[in-house]
């Protein structure tokens, strides 16, 4: 009977080796978000090459449980460095070892155009209301909360939010807006009563 226990997936930066929990990445392999696990050093280095211009992380299962050498490995896929703004976030675990994080910089001043949306999968539903929230800082708009989904559908509509791809207990999206158009659609919902303060947009 085959062994249905999921095989682990690790992340290799020239010999520095950390267990991957969960990792996005956008359509050309450019890591948006990398949760690792590990010893301190490996750790600190994988997640500083995930935000070095022009580095490469090798993402790897090994073929046999606990063997992480080189013949070892079955080769899954690369992990480029990101290019948007992101941070780092390091915590040592009761055991000794360290649990790292890389996830996105939603500073307005750093991002005032576009970011990238992060959140835990169990709170999916919620992601087109931190959208609206990480607009509404963004912008002299006027949005009501109660408009969130609207915003999310014209955004996806204009091609503005792309799903990001991964695995793990967190799912992400690269946002880009442009004012003068979410102005524009504004307007014309609120001409149309489509969009009316405290309801959802009239289908």
């Amino acid at each position: 009977m085959p062994d249905a226990t999921p095989t682990l997936l690790y992340a290799d930066f020239e010999g520095a080796v950390s267990l991957v929990e969960s990792y996005l990445v956008d359509d050309y392999d450019e890591v948006r978000f990398l949760s690792v696990g590990g010893p301190a050093e490996a750790v600190k280095a994988v997640l500083a090459a995930a935000k070095l211009p022009g580095s490469r992380l090798t993402l790897f299962r090994p073929k046999a449980h606990g063997n992480l050498h080189q013949r070892g490995r079955e080769y899954v896929g690369p992990l480029l460095a990101t290019a948007t703004p992101s941070r780092l976030l390091c915590k040592r675990l009761p055991c000794g070892q360290v649990h790292g994080v890389l996830y996105p910089d939603t500073t307005p001043s750093e991002t005032p155009r576009g970011f990238t949306l992060v959140i835990p999968k169990a709170e999916e539903a919620g992601a087109p209301a931190r959208l609206l929230r990480l607009i509404d800082v963004r912008t002299t708009l006027p949005l009501h909360p109660s408009w969130a989904g609207w915003v999310w559908h014209i955004l996806e509509e204009h091609g503005g939010v792309t799903p990001l791809n991964g695995i793990g207990h967190w799912v992400g999206w690269e946002i880009h807006w442009n004012e003068r158009q979410l102005i524009q659609e504004l307007t014309e919902a609120v001409k149309a009563c489509t969009l009316r303060i405290g309801r959802e947009p009239q289908t």
